[in-house]
């Protein structure tokens, strides 16, 4: 990724980070934790967040 492109992701990080948690993808967890299903977006928002990042990787059922 590119300097211009990591910008840029940190900034929709800033954004999301700014918004209301986004449910899991599959199941409600009641809000525990905001998901993202996107890579470039969970890395900018933990980026701006100064946060590590959880990689939950399973399939659907």
């Amino acid at each position: 990724m590119g300097e211009g492109a990591g910008q840029a992701a940190a900034e929709r990080g800033r954004i999301l980070a700014m918004s209301a948690p986004r449910p899991h993808p599959h199941f409600n967890d009641k809000g525990t934790l905001d998901w993202h299903t996107s890579w470039k977006e969970a890395l900018g928002s933990a980026k701006a967040q100064g946060k590590l990042i959880f990689i939950e990787f399973g399939r659907e059922a």
